[in-house]
């Protein structure tokens, strides 16, 4: 069996090496609820074909921020300091539902006709695979976008302002809960909106993975929207991909955007209540 080989900025790379670079990044933090004044560690990871989740492709980041309460931080890079294979730890101080956004540089990948035919027909069903021609590879630029959301509490335990949780990130893949993700109950449905370079998108197709419940998709209605069932408690990722044909663009002929979604369903409290 010959070995099949892509261009990654400017270096050819394996199948393997080509499935990480095309794959959606995640957040991963150490944990989804703390107390104000204490720190995370975060954690970056890409998708894999078995939903499993391997080490980041290569990219730098282009935008970092913290969103809480009404204020935001904004980050030229990830924060550090860094431990060993855990990534950054990042103090988080204020209080109140807290997004971490993350934006990556867009890389070039030429890539196989068929290969490229053979993802669209999987991951974007807006798209016809069969615009896509045999020939000279396909050079598809890959946008990168991912959020994480979680519950930090007030010294005292007082409830923290949960309004940033649905708070639209202006990300160019975007995957915007509608509900609070730190505190819709396990049984509730999660509604989520897509958008794409601001404009929430149709036909995309959504997964939501959690580790001991079945996966969960959907395609997202005219509005862009679309719900899952929280059916477990804990880590929850959710991810879509988009892909569009260029014209007249002299590094590209597609653009792929892979947006993705992080955040914990709280475990019901003795009783059966959250």
């Amino acid at each position: 069996m010959s070995l099949r080989l892509w261009i990654v900025a400017g270096m050819w790379v394996s199948v393997a090496a080509f499935a990480g670079a095309q794959a959606p990044e995640f957040l991963i933090p150490g944990t989804y609820e703390i107390t104000a004044g204490q720190s995370i560690t975060l954690a970056v990871r890409s998708a894999a074909p078995n939903d499993d989740l391997g080490p980041p492709a290569p990219g730098d980041l282009s935008r970092f921020f913290i969103r809480v309460a009404g204020m935001q931080d904004n980050r030229e890079a990830m924060p550090g300091p860094m431990e060993p294979g855990r990534g950054p730890v990042l103090p988080l101080t204020e209080p109140g539902v807290t997004m971490l956004v993350a934006d990556w540089k867009p890389v070039v990948l030429e890539i196989e006709p068929a290969a490229f035919r053979e993802f669209l027909a999987a991951r974007v069903p807006k798209i016809d695979p069969g615009t896509v021609p045999d020939g000279a590879a396909v050079r598809v630029r890959h946008v990168r976008s991912a959020k994480s959301i979680l519950h930090v509490s007030a010294r005292g335990g007082q409830p923290p302002d949960a309004a940033t949780g649905t708070s639209k990130s202006g990300q160019l893949a975007e995957v915007r809960a509608t509900f609070d993700p730190a505190t819709t109950p396990v049984g509730a449905d999660m509604p989520v909106r897509v958008y794409v370079r601001g404009d929430s998108e149709s036909r995309v197709l959504v997964r939501a993975l959690h580790a001991s419940a079945p996966p969960e998709e959907f395609l997202t209605n005219a509005k862009g929207m679309g719900d899952f069932p929280l059916s477990a408690p804990g880590p929850w990722r959710v991810q879509f991909q988009w892909a569009r044909a260029l014209k007249d663009d002299p590094d590209a002929d597609w653009e792929v955007f892979s947006g993705t979604l992080t955040f914990s369903t709280p475990r019901p409290a003795a009783g059966g209540k959250p």
